[in-house]
């Protein structure tokens, strides 16, 4: 697959909808980072592929602080039994 710019929004939604994180999203919360992602490719995103990736991966970083992320038993329906890294 070719890395074109305008291919980075859409592979890097591709790659985290596979990602535990974004697996334990509520559909609200999905359809919330799909506008988040939306308005940074509009607004923001500019540059080379790698550049444009580099700031997605700020904004999600930024709405799982929002949600709550909190590290590896984040949702985690029995948290005790998740194993250490």
């Amino acid at each position: 697959m070719e890395r074109t710019k305008e291919s980075a929004a859409p592979d890097f939604m591709r790659t985290i909808s596979k990602s535990w994180t974004y697996c334990r999203l509520t559909e609200e919360e999905k359809d919330r980072l799909d506008d988040a992602i939306d308005f940074a490719t509009l607004a923001a995103v500019k540059g080379s592929f790698n550049r444009r990736w580099e700031v997605l991966q700020a904004v999600y970083h930024a709405f799982l602080h929002g949600v709550g992320y909190n590290g590896p038993t984040w949702r985690e329906p029995n948290p005790n039994e998740v194993p250490a890294f």
